[in-house]
């Protein structure tokens, strides 16, 4: 185990375009050997074979992983807030709330409610990500005007 390594989540990784490690991902988990562990769902799994489960038995039983479609950490349909210093943050009513207070709004029935929506694609949100790793100012040369995504 600890000349060589494994990542918990490599499953579910080797599928993305970044590859954060390079340790060959792990097909297999080993279970328990005895029959009551998994009549009694314990549950033991292990990475290795011949590991010792909590019962005293080996961990020799071969289970594949199944692959996961899905490439990447988050759903498909999963949305964000990004705030103009590029911090990135769950689009859910808490999140709206904390924004609202740490920028001083106590009152939400003060507020003026109107509606803006957004709409800019994945490339465009890429692009503007890449650009804050280049840039040294916030944002600097990206305004949004009319649904679109403008460089000046």
């Amino acid at each position: 185990m600890l000349i060589k390594p494994s990542n918990s989540a490599g499953a579910h990784c080797q599928n993305m375009k970044l590859n954060i490690d390079d340790i060959v991902p792990l097909k297999t988990d080993y279970l328990c050997e005895n029959e009551t562990c998994r009549i009694e769902n314990r549950n033991c799994l292990s990475y290795y074979r011949n590991q010792k489960c909590i019962c005293g038995k080996l961990l020799n039983r071969e289970k594949s992983r199944k692959l996961r479609k899905e490439i990447g950490l988050v759903n498909e349909t999963s949305t964000f807030i990004v705030s103009d210093d590029l911090y990135v943050m769950p689009n859910v009513v808490i999140t709206s709330l904390n924004l609202l207070q740490k920028h001083g709004v106590n009152d939400i029935d003060a507020i003026d409610k109107q509606a803006l929506n957004i709409n800019i694609s994945k490339k465009e949100v890429v692009d503007l990500l890449k650009l804050s790793l280049v840039s040294k100012l916030l944002c600097p040369t990206l305004y949004l005007k009319s649904n679109n995504l403008l460089k000046l």
